[in-house]
């Protein structure tokens, strides 16, 4: 999408929807060669960028908009991703960043090839990077107010992490249900509809006049979520981001208990007083190769 597009698209959407949280997301898999490789298109890497520096600079101020990135963590992007995820802080682009285990039907098998212990070093790594992400969400907080914010976003990142990577090579039971088609609902180009994306179209948009409420209440979907039956029923668990954060927000023990303790397992990846170490902004915007951080 053409960065002016997305430009207006997101002045439009902040204007008309006042009270509507905008969460506008980038993919971006690794620095400068790696990420267009990754995605099959030259200069997708400059292009992003241009896209978020622009509308961090014209709406960046409004508290209803944030702008975060999604990182698919591949062997090529592997050894950049917290590079990556310095520059984008030390560029003050970003609300938050999600590093993603690859899932789905794959075109070239060798993009799923990271081992367990690879995907476990990294969220080690970058755990330091999620704190510093909590830092300048809750900036403004003070006292216990912000010592809580902090332990829940920072324990359902990593909560969010242990589901995904317990699904990276077959489905696991999240312990929770699934509420697909419940609280999510994804369409496809051509307008046909789903519960998820692993899931098959059940519906098209058409048949609906194009009335998301009443595609995501039709009988297809409630025959649909039946099918699921909460993910036990169909074996479907995923590792799909978007779809386990919706379902954390109707199973009070994850948002209790298991969230809290997942900020106390993760207690041995902080870096009491960490700051960003210092990074080749303009060689990365250039394409250029910078050292690997170890």
């Amino acid at each position: 999408m053409k960065t002016e597009i997305i430009h207006r698209e997101t002045g439009r959407l902040l204007d008309s929807c006042p009270d509507l949280t905008v969460h506008l997301n980038f993919s971006i898999d690794g620095l400068g060669h790696t990420h267009d490789k990754v995605r099959g298109v030259p200069g997708n890497f400059r292009k992003t960028i241009a896209s978020m520096a622009l509308v961090k600079k014209n709406y960046g101020s409004n508290p209803k908009l944030l702008i975060n990135v999604a990182t698919v963590v591949t062997p090529d992007g592997y050894k950049e991703a917290f590079n990556l995820g310095v520059y984008l802080l030390k560029k003050e682009l970003i609300a938050t960043q999600f590093f993603e285990v690859v899932r789905g039907d794959l075109r070239d098998p060798a993009t799923k090839t990271l081992t367990r212990e690879q995907i476990q070093s990294l969220r080690s790594k970058v755990y330091p990077l999620v704190e510093e992400q909590a830092n300048r969400l809750f900036r403004d907080f003070k006292g216990a107010k912000k010592a809580m914010a902090k332990t829940f976003f920072m324990g359902f990142v990593r909560f969010v992490n242990n589901i995904q990577d317990a699904n990276y090579f077959a489905p696991t039971h999240w312990g929770m249900s699934c509420t697909a088609g419940k609280t999510t609902i994804v369409v496809d180009h051509n307008g046909a509809f789903r519960s998820c994306e692993v899931r098959p179209a059940i519906g098209k948009l058409q048949d609906y006049d194009f009335n998301m409420k009443r595609a995501l209440y039709s009988k297809a979907m409630k025959a649909e979520i039946q099918e699921i039956g909460g993910g036990g029923k169909a074996n479907c668990w995923c590792t799909h981001g978007c779809w386990i954060m919706s379902s954390v927000k109707f199973n009070p023990r994850a948002i209790l208990f298991r969230i809290p303790w997942s900020h106390y397992r993760a207690k041995a990846d902080r870096i009491p007083g960490f700051t960003l170490p210092e990074i080749h902004v303009e060689a990365i915007e250039n394409y250029e190769s910078i050292p690997v951080t170890t």
